[in-house]
């Protein structure tokens, strides 16, 4: 029987503003790739939704990891 491995991350993937949406995502597809080359593979990925009293403008993105 094998043991599985399971990671939960979530990363900022886009900002209303174009530059800073640019280094987010840049930043993201990076670390990304770190975990690719680790060993790591992708499971799953959603979309966490903003709330509607927060000013933040930057839009978050959960990965699900498993090795």
């Amino acid at each position: 029987m094998t043991k599985i491995n399971e990671n939960y991350l979530s990363l900022v993937v886009d900002h209303t503003c174009w530059w800073k949406a640019k280094k987010f995502r840049k930043e993201s597809a990076n670390f990304l790739k770190k975990k690719k080359k680790d060993g790591w593979r992708l499971r799953k990925s959603i979309l966490i939704k903003k709330k509607l009293t927060t000013i933040d403008t930057k839009t978050y993105k959960a990965y699900f990891f498993y090795k």
